[in-house]
């Protein structure tokens, strides 16, 4: 089995990709510990505009990679350019996520051997992001239109593997997975700012559970 496909099976295994953003990279690290003790198996690292944020992305990519067990599986978010692309892939990410859908980055995702996740939001967005090659489309934001939308999706779209992500919360979790949803996405709602400011990672290590226990009730 090739490491795409084992990194595709995490996800649809796992379901649950934390996000990380406007962290540094020792606070990447240190939420990446708590989450990986509490469950999570997944976590994306964003990128932002700023050319030093992504050093800091590609920093936080690599610490993660190499201190945590290889089951814990590092990923770079808000990919927009061939540049912070290229800068993923050499940090270690194994999975690329994006706001819209870009040809370009999509195929050039595929291109590397990386698991390609662009954002899209219409039928015709998804469909789209499906036929340039993405192998999960990330509905987003997931959380504008809700479980109604999502259903109507996957009516004519069953086929494509739908990521859940945009003010997704741990009472959404059961619903969308009804719905057709294959995995979420999760920030905020996880790596809460107060906890991350105060250091508590114990708290953080807690939502993980809470959030893998319900992603295990919905799934029974």
């Amino acid at each position: 089995m090739d490491r795409r496909r084992e990194v595709l099976d995490s996800i649809r295994k796992n379901r649950l990709v934390v996000i990380a953003r406007n962290l540094t990279a020792e606070e990447a690290l240190e939420a990446a510990k708590a989450l990986y003790k509490g469950g999570i198996r997944l976590m994306e690292i964003t990128f932002s505009e700023e050319n030093e944020r992504m050093e800091t992305t590609a920093e936080s990519i690599k610490l993660i990679r190499n201190s945590l067990p290889e089951d814990m599986i590092a990923g770079a978010g808000t990919v927009l350019t061939q540049e912070q692309l290229i800068c993923a892939r050499d940090a270690g990410a194994e999975f690329i996520l994006s706001p819209g859908t870009d040809e370009r980055i999509i195929r050039l995702t595929k291109a590397m051997g990386l698991v390609s996740v662009p954002g899209a939001f219409t039928a015709s967005e998804i469909y789209q992001a499906y036929t340039w090659g993405a192998d999960i489309v990330k509905l987003f934001p997931a959380g504008v239109e809700g479980v109604a939308y999502v259903k109507a999706i996957r009516g004519p779209l069953s086929h494509i593997p739908l990521m859940m992500v945009g003010g997704i919360s741990e009472e959404h979790l059961g619903a969308f997975l009804k719905a057709g949803a294959m995995s979420f996405g999760v920030g905020g709602n996880i790596l809460k700012r107060e906890y991350m400011t105060n250091q508590d990672y114990g708290a953080i290590t807690k939502l993980a559970e809470r959030y893998i226990e319900k992603l295990k009730e919905a799934g029974e």
